[in-house]
């Protein structure tokens, strides 16, 4: 008894593996589009001040313009001198900036003995930055260019 002969198919054509490979391309260009970070190049030109969604304060570097909120009124305390210190006092903590010549830090953070905001944020430089404190809800964002994408 003959069952016939059968052809030995190859698991994948060649129009089979030429659509694989253009999904796989694809799927790889989206990806890094989505996942790679977007860099703001642009230097820093002011920052703002937040406690939970109220602004505090801002700094425009151009003009060295310091503009506190009537919001911030009672909570910012500005000491000038060759590095400007801005002292943050709200009812969750107390936390101090830094400004430089074009950057600003957190330098201190009385929430812990190893405060993340201190310890962990680089000095914000470019725009689109931010430096959270999340115990204190203090944010600080900083803007470059004419305008500045920020992601928290």
């Amino acid at each position: 008894m003959s069952y016939g002969t059968f052809k030995e198919e190859k698991p994948f054509k060649k129009g089979d593996i030429i659509v694989y490979a253009v999904v796989a391309i694809v799927i790889v260009a989206v990806s890094l589009a989505v996942y790679l970070p977007k860099k703001n190049t642009e230097e820093i030109t002011y920052f703002d001040v937040f406690f939970g969604e109220e602004k505090l304060f801002s700094y425009d570097f151009s003009t060295k313009r310091i503009t506190i909120t009537e919001f911030g009124k009672d909570k910012i305390n500005v000491t000038d001198g060759e590095k400007i210190r801005v002292n943050i006092a709200t009812e969750k903590g107390s936390n101090e900036l830094e400004i430089g010549e074009r950057y600003v830090k957190m330098v201190v953070a009385d929430c812990s003995s190893h405060p993340d905001c201190v310890e962990k944020f680089s000095p914000l430089t470019t725009g689109g930055k931010a430096i959270v404190c999340l115990p204190h809800a203090i944010k600080v964002v900083s803007y470059g260019g004419i305008s500045s994408e920020v992601k928290i």
